[in-house]
């Protein structure tokens, strides 16, 4: 088996959890950082369009949740009896919806900082989650 890759952005976002579990399960992984200059170019070549990305034996993964249970298993975190992996699971949909109502109150901020909107003007009128959380971010 060669080195497994993850491929993520210079920070802890979604791709953290992937990191320490990677160190939790004792696998020596090649921590590739997707700069944000970068990222425009790239988008295009990722699944789905995002990250984190991991890659095992010329084989391309996506989608935080299921590379994160995946190496949660390698790990030896995921329970050993059906009642430990509900526990495990209510655990991790829990993280789920903190990390989401935090992000609601962030998210207005991160669209002024880091604007995707092909004309520079911030996002306006999101729906993330099937709620509105911003009409217009002030300039």
């Amino acid at each position: 088996m060669e080195k497994p890759e993850l491929i993520y952005f210079p920070c802890f976002g979604r791709g953290g959890m992937a990191k320490i579990l990677f160190h939790l399960a004792d696998i020596d992984f090649e921590d590739t950082i997707m700069p944000w200059d970068d990222w425009k170019d790239k988008k295009e070549t990722m699944p789905l369009g995002g990250l984190p990305v991991l890659k095992i034996d010329g084989q391309t993964f996506c989608q935080t949740k299921a590379i994160n249970k995946y190496l949660a298993k390698k790990a030896g975190l995921l329970g050993t009896t059906d009642i430990e992996q509900l526990k495990v699971d209510m655990l991790m949909e829990s993280r789920q919806e903190f990390l989401e109502k935090t992000m609601f109150s962030a998210f207005p901020i991160v669209c002024k900082e880091f604007p995707t909107d092909p004309s520079g003007v911030p996002l306006a009128g999101v729906v993330l989650l099937g709620k509105q959380i911003s009409q217009k971010v002030p300039s």
